[in-house]
């Protein structure tokens, strides 16, 4: 255990510090879209499973870290969330409504574009009702959209 702990430290400390969800995102932004998709399936099944309330703790910190990634990695991570059961696709996009709302305005605008995107590349049944769940939770799409 302590030497596994070790190289986990070693590993972390090469990547210059911070918090395991950056490095995963960055790492996210960096590979090929199908590796993208099966680690973020990996990943969000993980945090998924977790009981509360180290699941929403879990996938907030995550999603703070992806929600200001390039559009292909919000898209991504929506198509991943519609192989999930209803009751995690709420969670998880609960999670990001709080994590764009969280954002100076600036910033706040390139990632709702990225997630007005993210829903656009989904089937028109799928997108209805993904932006009937996200307009529940108060998300409105940007201007010129």
């Amino acid at each position: 255990w302590r030497e596994a702990k070790a190289g986990l430290d070693r590993s972390l400390a090469s990547l210059g510090g911070g918090p395991r969800a950056a490095h995963f995102a960055r790492l996210l932004a960096d590979v090929a879209p199908p590796e993208r998709r099966e680690l973020l399936r990996y990943r969000l099944r993980v945090l998924l499973d977790l009981p509360e309330p180290h699941r929403t703790e879990a996938l907030a910190e995550l999603d703070r870290a992806l929600v200001e990634q390039r559009t292909d990695v919000t898209v991504a991570w929506m198509h991943v969330l519609m192989e999930q059961p209803n009751d995690d696709l709420a969670a998880a996009l609960a999670v990001r409504m709080r994590a764009v709302g969280a954002l100076p305005a600036d910033r706040r605008e390139a990632a709702t574009r990225a997630l007005d995107a993210a829903l656009g590349d989904l089937e028109i049944l799928q997108r209805v009702a993904v932006r009937d769940r996200l307009e529940a939770l108060g998300y409105e799409r940007p201007d010129g959209a």
